[in-house]
């Protein structure tokens, strides 16, 4: 970031002018600026033309080409251009496929040579904490089905818990997507209400719930039948997400204590591996409200 020097308010009537550098004007589009307030009350001064939104991408081998297309979404892009000198039924396919984890990208133009991918999501509908609790929402339900499937001995239940795993993702894109143009965008950071710290620890706390979905998936398919003790990770989990989006100190500190006590008690099994993985990361997100002293 660049000072630009201090700048003197001029009363006209009822209202301030600002004067701004005659350098920075002449770079901006037809000289027309935006004025926007960020998240702490501050006034922030934008081009009017906003910054271009739209990749294109060589899909030159398929694996390759969809990580560039998820990278894409997740860096924000509201339009990927895919280009190949002949897609065939497989790629599109494939493309399609990958979309479907991609939530509010769709297929806008289609050809023999050219797809054109657009976002359809927009910011109010992709507020990063939402996101964050409905990632929240669905693991909870994973641990109390899994915790049925595992009292009633019901396999199917069992892998349908594992394939939820699918669902955290694409929440999990979509708030990476979320929070990154909000870091780019002192505008979208002001609609959000956000600062870059809450985001900041919104994108770990994002990450770590996408973790733990992963070890629930591990439980399912293992022979741990620990039903008694993931009623208490249940009530430990739902706590300490409640303890990070409250900011609440205190609850942070209890679930912490209780965390380390169930793992201290826990005999050295090599099956209790996926709990105890789960156990920790409780503890990190407690550790985004109430951080451990070394």
């Amino acid at each position: 970031m660049r000072d630009l020097g201090r700048r003197s308010l001029i009363s006209i009537g009822s209202s301030y002018a600002v004067t701004l550098p005659k350098d920075w004007v002449r770079r901006v589009e037809g000289g027309k600026v935006r004025i926007v307030e960020g998240s702490s009350g501050e006034l922030i001064i934008l081009p009017a033309k906003e910054p271009t939104s739209k990749v294109s991408i060589d899909l030159r081998g398929i694996e390759e080409g969809l990580w560039e297309i998820i990278a894409a979404y997740l860096d924000g892009y509201d339009e990927i251009e895919v280009r190949k000198e002949r897609i065939k039924r497989e790629d599109l396919e494939t493309l399609r496929k990958a979309l479907s984890k991609l939530i509010g990208m769709e297929i806008l133009e289609e050809g023999s040579s050219r797809i054109l991918l657009r976002c359809l999501m927009n910011h109010s509908s992709a507020k990063p904490m939402e996101l964050l609790l409905r990632m929240k929402s669905i693991i909870s339900g994973m641990i109390s089905d899994l915790r049925d499937a595992i009292a009633e001995g019901d396999r199917e239940l069992m892998s349908i818990v594992a394939e939820r795993d699918d669902e955290v993702d694409k929440i999990y894109f979509a708030l990476v997507r979320s929070i990154r143009r909000a870091m780019r965008s002192p505008e979208i950071m002001g609609m959000l209400g956000a600062d870059p710290i809450n985001l900041l620890d919104m994108r770990i706390a994002a990450m770590i719930m996408e973790l733990i979905a992963d070890n629930i998936v591990e439980l399912a398919q293992s022979d741990c039948y620990c039903i008694d003790l993931l009623r208490e990770i249940s009530d430990l989990f739902d706590r300490g997400v409640r303890s990070f989006e409250l900011k609440d100190f205190r609850e942070a500190l209890e679930v912490r204590e209780r965390v380390n006590e169930i793992i201290r008690d826990m005999p050295a099994e090599k099956s209790l591996l996926p709990l105890i993985n789960i156990l920790f990361r409780i503890e990190d997100l407690c550790d985004l409200v109430s951080p451990r002293f070394l």
